[in-house]
């Protein structure tokens, strides 16, 4: 190769750089992948509720109040995260349906619990039947448990089932 190749090659080397050329193959190849994933996620969740649907609803009824109570106030708040105490019973519930699992570490707002994607797909998709499920229970006389936060007094017909600090 000639010398005028090399020096032609090293004056329009940093061209696109200067011109941002570069950004838009790497914008396009990103945009390409969140798409694929968001396909991705579509169809598995596609998949779960098929699959999985009909028990989940069927589930729905065997849970306790608090648990359905917990369930219908984060969709209502629309956060997969619960500030609850490690040894809640109806966290371990929850735990032990699969329905909820630890944090990796403590995130900066205290929340130690999520729902695992497959119920957060399941509650979001039945979310009008956890919230009238949430109603009957009640109107059955369930009180006590329509406060804002997720800490509280559970209570039915005067008796405290349940009591959390603030």
């Amino acid at each position: 190769m000639s010398w005028t190749f090399y020096l032609s090659i090293a004056l329009l080397a940093p061209f696109p750089i200067i011109m941002g050329a570069l950004d838009y193959p790497e914008k396009i190849l990103e945009y390409l992948d969140r798409k694929r994933d968001e396909e991705r996620r579509r169809r598995r969740h596609s998949i779960w509720i098929e699959h999985h649907g009909v028990g989940f609803l069927r589930k729905l009824g065997e849970l306790g109040d608090m648990e359905v109570w917990i369930m219908s106030e984060t969709l209502i708040h629309r956060k997969n995260r619960l500030a609850r105490r490690s040894g809640d019973p109806a966290i371990r519930a929850l735990g032990q349906r699969g329905y909820v699992e630890p944090a990796g570490a403590l995130d900066f707002a205290g929340f130690p619990f999520y729902f695992t994607e497959k119920a957060w797909c399941l509650m979001t998709e039945y979310k009008d039947d956890i919230i009238a499920e949430r109603e009957r229970r009640r109107a059955a006389g369930l009180t006590g448990v329509m406060e804002p936060s997720l800490h509280g007094t559970l209570t039915r017909s005067g008796k405290v089932l349940i009591e959390s600090p603030n």
